[in-house]
């Protein structure tokens, strides 16, 4: 871009592959698993998921301690409930979710899971900020690799 100070580059970032408007796009930072047909991918970061929460969650007699502890406390979600479920699966808990609660922004996941409104599944990257200051942390529990990928029009 130094080399051509007109050059246009339009990079979107999704939670959904199918999220993309590739008419408008160059370039993609999908979060998802390839392979999708007719595209280039390249993997950018491993991450590993891991439940988190506000430290209040791990005191009390509902306290956080091992995975089936997990069915004591609102799962808060960010798509369908499918991240938890293989993660659930990965595990070996299990969970009703009969009071779970989903938002369509990762945000506010985060957010209520820092007020003690439930149990996050996130990563290292984006809670690590607030996992360093204390307003998340992890339960002594498992963790569970999940990738990003970069998607390229072909």
């Amino acid at each position: 871009m130094a080399d051509n100070p007109r050059f246009r580059l339009t990079v979107t970032t999704s939670g959904q592959f199918q999220g993309v408007d590739w008419k408008k796009t160059d370039v993609a930072v999908v979060y998802g698993i390839p392979p999708w047909p007719g595209f280039w991918w390249r993997l950018l970061h491993g991450i590993h998921m891991t439940p988190v929460c506000s430290p209040q969650l791990l005191r009390g007699p509902t306290a956080i301690r091992q995975p089936s502890d997990l069915a004591y406390h609102r799962l808060l979600h960010e798509d369908d409930g499918s991240q938890w479920r293989r993660y659930q699966g990965a595990v070996g808990g299990g969970h009703v979710g009969l009071t779970d609660v989903y938002f369509d922004d990762f945000g506010i996941v985060l957010q209520a899971a820092r007020d003690g409104f439930g149990v996050a599944l996130s990563d290292e990257i984006i809670s690590a900020r607030d996992l360093d200051e204390g307003r998340l942390v992890t339960p002594p529990i498992y963790s569970m690799p999940r990738s990003y990928f970069r998607t390229l029009r072909k």
